[in-house]
């Protein structure tokens, strides 16, 4: 039920579904088993169209989900395998934001409860 509390307490977890013990393991190994996947979010800049932002991180990105498109922000899933384009990636949106297109960007791993969601 407090499965922030689990990651970071826990040297093992353990999930259940319906009583039966799906996997149990390190946090860092269930994220990894339920897809390893990151979620970029990116505030976009008034007068920015959010297919732009889109655009460029396709442009690096064999694999992009896009899960919100909102009120000038975009939050795109992109794949653990990918990772070392992430350098790449930030290069951009850094030349992206002094070209005012987008305000921010920030890049986060799935929380325990995504993890736990998609586990069972």
């Amino acid at each position: 039920h407090h499965m922030e509390e689990a990651d970071i307490l826990g040297d093992r977890i353990a999930i259940l579904s319906q009583g039966n013990l799906v996997c149990c393991g390190s946090g860092l190994f269930l994220k990894r088993l339920s897809g390893g996947t990151y979620f970029l979010t990116v505030e976009v800049k008034a007068g920015t169209e959010a297919t732009t932002v889109i655009g460029a991180v396709e442009h690096i990105f064999r694999s992009v989900v896009v899960r919100t498109l909102a009120q000038g922000q975009v939050v795109m899933e992109l794949a653990a395998e990918d990772m070392d384009l992430f350098q790449e990636l930030c290069l951009s949106l850094d030349n992206m934001r002094r070209a005012n297109e987008i305000e921010s960007y920030g890049i986060s791993a799935p929380t325990m409860e995504e993890v736990f969601l998609k586990l069972s």
